[in-house]
């Protein structure tokens, strides 16, 4: 076999050559190979199975504590990565580059010796009271979510929508009501907490895994005022604050709170039952399309979300050579080889 590289999907996105296999945000053990290089994009569940590998693994500092702080276990075989740090595998090269998805996400660009790959792992393309939007990168070849890969998933200003919450908390605040909002421990937490710190003196109740975190962060430069609140029952005797909790946690232990989430979903009415704010970590479709563009990728490989639907609008509305990630057969780098 002479091929420069592959790529594929085999329970994580995986670039090999004859002399290195790469295999980004691994969603399970079973497809890995005690040679195998382990990427990591950031700290969500969907992306950070790789750290509980024995195999070499990579991501940034924060993406591992936030990983120890959430499982508490600790991450062995472990190199941290830099954003615009070049690292060199044989003949190939791997840059880690900014994603503004949360604390420590990055994306990864890999230079072969005639063509450039960009692996984005999840993306937000504006900034945000936490984050620098993701840097868009020229490439030969893009791979990147389309979790929100759909002309009907377009946000609001995201300054609209700090608006929006920050009116609809105080609103029940002035009858007595306790706003809850009801989030991802890493990311939408720390977003969230930013926002009332930012434009109000309002006390920021938090659930103790968001404060944790909120350490990280903390550690990180992103500096969050919050109290930890250790049992709910102890919120009756606030007053004028919010309480900062996990999505799981739905039933409260006092009377007189007011859920909601915050999430690119509500766009759909996946939430129409609760009240909802679209603030999301992923870029909406037309920031996708921005960000494609930018690369001037000449192929382009979609995985998650409306990876088909995607796939056909980029070749047929705009041109661009895109297809869903293609399956890629179980084989070892020694069987690559031959």
């Amino acid at each position: 076999m002479n091929l420069e590289f592959e790529i594929g999907w085999q329970n994580g996105i995986v670039i090999r050559n004859n002399k290195n296999r790469l295999i980004f945000d691994p969603v399970s053990k079973s497809s890995i190979f005690k040679e195998d290089l382990i990427f990591i994009t950031h700290s969500h569940a969907d992306h950070m199975s790789g750290f509980a590998t024995s195999e070499a693994k990579y991501s940034t500092e924060e993406s591992k504590n936030i990983y120890e702080e959430i499982r508490e276990n600790p991450v062995t075989n472990f190199t941290p990565v830099k954003i615009n740090q070049t690292l060199n595998f044989d003949d190939l090269q791997v840059t880690p580059l900014n994603a503004g998805h949360m604390l420590g996400s990055v994306q990864y660009k890999i230079e072969t010796p005639n063509s450039s790959i960009l692996y984005t792992g999840d993306i937000n393309y504006v900034d945000t009271l936490i984050t620098k939007k993701a840097d868009a990168v020229e490439c030969d070849t893009l791979i990147i979510e389309a979790t929100f890969g759909n002309p009907a998933f377009i946000f609001p200003k995201r300054e609209n929508i700090y608006v929006e919450i920050i009116k609809w908390s105080l609103e029940l605040l002035k009858n007595d009501k306790i706003p809850i909002f009801h989030v991802y421990a890493a990311g939408k937490a720390q977003e969230i907490i930013k926002v009332f710190n930012e434009f109000t003196n309002l006390k920021i109740l938090t659930h103790p895994r968001i404060s944790k975190i909120c350490k990280v962060y903390s550690e990180g430069g992103v500096n969050l005022e919050h109290s930890e609140l250790n049992y709910e029952s102890e919120i009756i005797k606030e007053r004028s604050c919010v309480y900062v909790t996990l999505p799981s946690k739905r039933k409260l232990n006092f009377d007189n709170g007011v859920k909601a989430v915050t999430t690119g979903w509500v766009i759909n009415d996946t939430y129409r039952y609760i009240t909802g704010f679209p603030l999301s970590g992923h870029a909406d479709f037309k920031q996708l399309i921005s960000f494609i563009e930018r690369t001037g990728a000449k192929k382009v490989f979609i995985y998650t979300g409306f990876k088909k639907a995607f796939s056909n609008y980029l070749s047929k509305k705009l041109g661009i050579n895109a297809e869903p990630i293609p399956i890629l057969p179980l084989r070892s780098l020694k069987e690559f080889l031959f």
